[in-house]
């Protein structure tokens, strides 16, 4: 098992929460794994299994998920740490 360190920068400031979404082979993007505070920067993702990865940081508001605003990064385990 591996720790996945994400960190990203928050360009959006209207932002209510970022919404962190994992997914294999690149989606669908259905149930984030993690809703964190609007000036959250970075995110573990703890114990992650073997496997290749797709990662989508969101920064999301009343209006919903900001498309202009989402980063994504690809992994395959196991690997050094990644930065998105």
């Amino acid at each position: 098992m591996t720790d996945v360190n994400l960190s990203w920068e928050q360009p959006v400031t209207d932002k209510t929460e970022v919404r962190v979404y994992r997914e294999l082979n690149n989606g669908p993007w259905t149930t984030p794994i993690a809703t964190l505070a609007a000036n959250a920067t970075s995110y573990t993702d703890s114990n992650v299994a073997d496997g290749t990865y797709w990662y989508r940081v969101a920064n999301f508001n009343a209006a919903g998920e900001s498309v202009d605003a989402v980063s994504y990064t690809h992994l395959t385990l196991p690997t050094t740490r990644q930065r998105c």
